[in-house]
């Protein structure tokens, strides 16, 4: 993968998981901004997903820790590279936990 098509994976992504978001009834804030997705909870928590270029990567900033997702072209899925989790399951978990109720992202 080259600069230009790892842009443009990412561009794609983030515009699922815009489009995700707002398929749920779920009641918190985002905003993207320079190649990040921010995600504010109503109690505060912040996660911050982020394009890696150097790496080409994702990166997921949680309370709990961090997440470093490679992109598997063969599955067109973003995979932690310690417990190979999808991030999308990863998304929701987390939403879920911080809004109190089940949250289920799925990319279209």
């Amino acid at each position: 993968m080259n600069e230009s098509e790892f842009t443009h994976i990412v561009d794609d992504t983030l515009e699922k998981i815009e489009t995700a978001i707002e398929r749920t009834n779920a009641d918190f804030d985002y905003e993207i901004a320079a190649g990040m997705f921010v995600f504010e909870f109503e109690n505060g928590v912040k996660l911050i997903l982020s394009r890696q270029t150097p790496v080409f990567q994702l990166w997921l900033a949680t309370p709990g820790g961090a997440y470093h997702f490679e992109y598997h072209p063969e599955k067109k899925q973003w995979c932690d590279t310690k417990t190979n989790a999808e991030l999308f399951s990863v998304l929701s978990t987390h939403a879920s936990t911080h809004c109190g109720e089940k949250i289920t992202l799925t990319p279209c």
